[in-house]
């Protein structure tokens, strides 16, 4: 366990080392994952309601938390990875949505999804052979027989026009279609209405919301004028963080066969903006829908407890957090919080501001409503 608080400048100069994982049980809201040696590992809020995080396995969140069956299906799932990325956990996320563990609405989204990711894919995926047989050297007409006899070739299925078209373009065949599926997939987020576009319009609607609420509570005596500053300090810095890694993998999808030489020399690299942009937005969707989902005054200020938890949870890799951890204050084994702390924190837990203005239920329920807002953002609906 660790009992530092972290800021979002810490995240900077240390790379992403975790995921967030849309869980939907009240205490699990902004809950982040990690693939360590020994296993799956959660960087949970400390249970106590107080400052720092803990980093424990299933078993020990599950008997913190009070996962609902979405969580421990997802948590299932997750452990069958072998590693975690944020694309790679939204699908699997998606899936288990899609089969009505986060409720009707939800799968309805998560299936709009599904359909809208597949189509945008293989746009995205013919945009990128298109450019290639357009750079190339190859006279108009046979470009034409090219596209002709690539059959129903697409993300993960080769045709034998497709191989024949790869060697008339100098590649492997299996290069090329790893080159096309990777590509399209991970710049899906970038292109025009993708979530990343969506997502940072809503980091750029809470940042003046934000200020307002800030400018009409002024006088307030109480501790949310400073809660609300270190937020808006939070959101303005990742806003900021946000757009440049945006505009660069933009730039970077503007020149799709640029793109695809860079990744036949060195696939990380030709990913990398598109991955910088997933590492940056990562676990924001979270925050921002649920200030939107608040719709009175007074709901968001209560929310703003655990909009600072979440933003907080959001700004730090918990590489980052459990290395630089004070020495002495850890009671575990590192990456993981010790027993007696765990006991002591279920106990002695008092519900942290959010729980105690609603029941469990109704946070639930509003955490499935928050999800399926999620989802609609990966099908252009958000």
């Amino acid at each position: 366990m660790t009992t530092q608080a972290w800021t979002a400048q810490s995240r900077a100069t240390v790379p992403a080392a975790d995921v967030h994982i849309p869980f939907t049980a009240p205490l699990l809201a902004g809950v982040r994952g990690r693939r360590q040696q020994r296993g799956l590992e959660f960087v949970l809020p400390n249970p106590s309601g107080g400052r720092g995080t803990y980093v424990v396995s299933w078993p020990q969140t599950a008997g913190l938390a009070a996962p609902t069956l979405h969580d421990t299906i997802l948590a299932k799932r997750l452990h069958e990875m072998p590693g975690l990325a944020p694309a790679a956990v939204r699908h699997v996320a998606r899936s288990v949505a899609a089969e009505g563990y986060a409720g009707r609405e939800a799968a309805e989204a998560a299936n709009r999804a599904q359909t809208k990711i597949e189509a945008e894919t293989l746009r995205l995926w013919a945009m990128f052979l298109l450019a290639l047989i357009q750079r190339s050297e190859i006279p108009v007409l046979e470009q034409g027989r090219i596209l002709a006899g690539l059959g129903n070739a697409g993300p993960g299925i080769v045709t034998e026009g497709f191989v024949a078209g790869a060697g008339r373009l100098g590649w492997e065949p299996a290069a090329l279609s790893d080159a096309l599926d990777q590509l399209s997939a991970a710049f899906l987020p970038v292109a025009a209405r993708g979530r990343a576009h969506q997502l940072l319009g809503l980091m750029e609607a809470l940042h003046p919301a934000l200020l307002s609420e800030q400018a009409q509570h002024a006088q307030d005596a109480s501790r949310s004028p400073a809660l609300l500053a270190r937020t808006i300090n939070s959101v303005s810095h990742w806003l900021g963080l946000a757009a440049a890694a945006l505009d660069e993998a933009v730039r970077a999808l503007a020149d799709p066969a640029a793109l695809l030489g860079r990744w036949r020399t060195d696939p990380a690299a030709a990913l990398g903006a598109a991955r910088h942009v997933e590492e940056t937005l990562d676990g924001w969707d979270r925050i921002c829908l649920l200030w939107l989902d608040a719709d009175t005054l007074s709901a968001r200020l209560r929310l703003l407890p655990e909009i600072g938890l979440l933003v907080r949870l959001a700004s730090v890799p918990a590489a980052a957090e459990a290395d630089a951890a004070p020495a002495g204050k850890g009671a575990g084994a590192p990456g993981q919080a010790g027993a007696c702390d765990l006991a002591a924190a279920q106990a002695a837990r008092p519900e942290p501001e959010p729980v105690r203005s609603a029941t469990t239920s109704g946070l639930v329920e509003r955490n499935e409503r928050i999800r399926t807002r999620e989802l609609a953002l990966e099908h252009g609906d958000g």
